[in-house]
């Protein structure tokens, strides 16, 4: 695989709760957070549980480092793919505790707002916005791969 510069910027994805929570939900889902990190290799780092229960307002989340690409061909193939994998796994776990416990998630990239997560079923600007999207200009670039 292409290596990928020192400096490359890198972006920061959170997935946070929406709502009250409680101490067993922490505890439940910093295992979850935890379990999951150990379970792959990861590109830059292992998804880094997030409390900060005694904060105003407290956040409970997850989140997770990724090379930044400000254009559809900023990083090599193979690593978007990677990337995307990763994003998906920890949104997988995200729909797991919410639909498990009945809590609301929202999801900021680098601090803006991009969607939500409710009863485990992310919002039409996560699946379709960014999972979709990003799904989609793969495809695309795979094509013109094979083409070219």
């Amino acid at each position: 695989m292409t290596s990928i510069a020192p400096d490359h910027p890198v972006q920061t994805l959170l997935f946070f709760v929406d709502g009250d929570y409680n101490p067993s939900q922490v505890e439940r889902f910093h295992q979850l957070v935890e379990d999951l990190g150990s379970v792959r290799s990861w590109i830059l780092n292992p998804p880094v549980f997030v409390d900060e229960g005694e904060e105003n307002p407290p956040t409970l989340g997850v989140y997770l480092d990724l090379y930044a690409a400000d254009r559809p061909d900023a990083l090599p193939l193979a690593m978007e793919r990677l990337i995307l994998d990763e994003v998906k796994a920890v949104l997988s776990l995200v729909k797991e505790f919410s639909k498990e416990q009945s809590l609301p998630f929202g999801a900021a990239l680098e601090g803006e707002l991009i969607g939500s997560v409710e009863n485990g079923e992310p919002d039409e600007f996560l699946q379709v916005g960014l999972i979709g999207e990003w799904e989609r200009i793969l495809a695309e670039r795979e094509g013109a791969e094979e083409r070219g």
